[in-house]
């Protein structure tokens, strides 16, 4: 029962999310420069916090009307060198070099049928990620970010790019519960603690759909320290242990989603979280040091937000 509500409740693993050109727009390339490296221009990587880009668009204008149109980056989004937009086809006969201003983050054409080729540089805020609640530092990805829109004056949107924007610490977040995900069908932990694992993952997601990616990595680090199963009373704590958390984070989980806090929820889980790995650990080293050695130390960190 507990494993259904909090299968309800708590997210799946996350991933990013395929951006979708749509309309006059399209993605022909992507270049990481601070990475230096390339990107699939179906960007199904996601774009990194505190990173620039290039990325190579093409806007394929279907007919002709007397209308403007605006090619424009998102607001949030902040310049790499002197400037954003360099236009590839100049000849386009609806580009007029007297009227562009490459340093803005719009531009203007006319909207005459034919096809325009461009490379638009830009940078990342290295908080973009980040959402600062009561004292916290939270960090979620950004999905469906809408990097580049197409709109004709007067008129409707005729283009668009999205995005997902993520960062070093969730990406390391979701490195390891993607690993640690195959701990038990790889055999590196062996399938006696399979509820124990299950157990710890729904509660590092909860943790990382809170806000807190960091701490969940942290906890995730407790599925290293699995001993071989030599003692069935370790075993027996740890299920106990995590069977209580899985009802906590649940609680917590409704509770502040009615409040409508990202930082009444975070708080709420990580104190109750501390508390339960208190226990735990008193009860776990009796039997084995390690292990109760690393539930302190995360217990720890857990403490510095609650």
């Amino acid at each position: 029962m507990v494993t259904a509500v909090v299968a309800l409740f708590v997210l799946s693993t996350p991933v990013a999310v395929i951006a979708q050109p749509s309309g006059w727009v399209s993605v022909t390339s992507v270049k990481d420069i601070t990475g230096n490296s390339a990107l699939s221009p179906d960007l199904s990587q996601p774009l990194l916090a505190g990173h620039a880009y290039n990325f190579s668009i093409s806007v394929d204008v279907p007919n002709t009307s007397p209308s403007d149109f605006v090619v424009s980056l998102n607001a949030a989004v902040s310049p790499y060198g002197a400037q954003y937009w360099y236009v590839n086809t100049p000849n386009y006969a609806g580009f007029s070099r007297a009227n562009f201003t490459p340093a803005s983050k719009f531009v203007t054409f006319k909207q005459i049928q034919g096809h325009i080729a461009m490379n638009v540089l830009f940078s990342l805020s290295p908080n973009i990620t980040i959402t600062r609640s009561g004292g916290l530092t939270l960090r979620f990805n950004k999905t469906n970010f809408p990097l580049i829109s197409a709109v004709v004056v007067g008129g409707s949107g005729v283009g668009s790019v999205l995005v997902t924007i993520s960062d070093q610490v969730l990406q390391t977040y979701q490195t390891a519960f993607a690993q640690k995900s195959t701990y038990i069908s790889s055999g590196k932990v062996d399938s006696s603690f399979s509820n124990v694992v299950n157990s710890v993952l729904q509660q590092a997601q909860a943790l990382a759909n809170a806000g807190l990616p960091d701490k969940a990595t942290s906890l995730l680090g407790v599925l290293d320290q699995i001993p071989a199963p030599q003692n069935t009373q370790i075993v027996t704590f740890l299920y106990v242990g995590v069977g209580v958390l899985a009802v906590l984070t649940v609680f917590f989980l409704v509770l502040n989603l009615r409040k409508g806090s990202k930082y009444s929820y975070a708080k709420g889980v990580a104190s109750e979280i501390e508390k339960d790995l208190a226990s735990m650990e008193v009860k776990v080293a009796q039997y084995d040091k390690v292990i109760a050695d690393r539930l302190k130390s995360i217990r720890e960190k857990l403490g510095e937000i609650s």
